[in-house]
C-alpha cells in the first residue's frame, strides 16, 4: 500500500519484503526495535479505530489509516513509535 504498483514496480516486485526480513533478522537491535514498535504503534491505531489489527482491516481501512497519517490527520506522539521522523 505505501509503495504501490504503477508505470514503475511497487514494493513487492522491489523485494522489499526481502530486504525488512533481513533487517529484523540482522539488522542492528535498535532499528529492530524501532521497526516493530512502528508496527505495534499502527495496530493499536487501527484497533483503537476498527476494533481489529491492521493486517485484519479491510484494503479500505487500511489505506485510509495510512493516508491519515500522511496527511497528518491521525494521532502521533512526541517521541517514541508513533512520531514523525525522518527517512535516514
Amino acid at each position: 500500500l505505501i509503495i504501490p504498483a504503477t508505470d514503475t514496480p511497487g514494493a513487492k516486485a522491489a523485494g522489499v519484503n526481502r530486504y525488512i526480513d533481513l533487517l529484523l533478522h540482522e539488522g542492528p537491535a535498535g532499528e529492530r526495535e524501532r521497526f516493530l514498535e512502528g508496527l505495534g504503534f499502527l495496530d493499536s491505531h487501527a484497533i483503537g479505530k476498527h476494533k481489529q489489527p491492521f493486517v485484519r482491516c479491510t484494503p479500505a481501512q487500511q489505506t485510509a489509516i495510512l493516508e491519515a497519517f500522511d496527511a497528518g490527520r491521525a494521532e502521533r506522539r512526541e517521541s517514541g513509535a508513533g512520531r514523525r521522523t525522518r527517512c535516514r
